[in-house]
């Protein structure tokens, strides 16, 4: 079986780890800061956007990849990965730019109903 959905997700986690950890070395290089965050408000919003999506993407591609192998429709394996995409794309993006908390809210919701969803899904398929 080949994991084509969870193949391109995991490409764009790919890209966006990297991305995220780019502001996060910039940061430090611009504030000289080697270690933690050096009280820089700025370089704890990039650190935190970067282990926030760090701690929650691995968890989803396996998810994603469950679901493909369960033989879901495909089209509902794309929702649940670009409502993924969206959650923390929106998520990085509010706490860099020390967006409203709503935004950091609303990125949380949709991430935890994706979860939520796969949870449901792969307990009733092999229950």
């Amino acid at each position: 079986m080949h994991f084509y959905i969870t193949s391109i997700v995991g490409g764009i986690f790919a890209l966006m780890t990297v991305i995220l950890s780019a502001l996060v070395s910039k940061r430090r290089l611009d504030t000289k800061t080697s270690l933690v965050d050096g009280g820089d408000n700025i370089l704890q919003r990039r650190i935190r956007a970067h282990g926030n999506f760090s701690e929650y993407a691995p968890m989803m591609l396996i998810l994603l990849g469950l679901l493909e192998n369960a033989a879901i429709n495909s089209s509902i394996v794309c929702f649940v990965g670009i409502s993924f995409l969206i959650s923390r794309s929106l998520h990085a993006f509010a706490l860099i730019t020390r967006g409203k908390l709503i935004f950091i809210s609303a990125a949380m919701l949709l991430q935890h109903a994706t979860f939520i969803f796969c949870g449901i899904y792969l307990l009733k398929r092999f229950i």
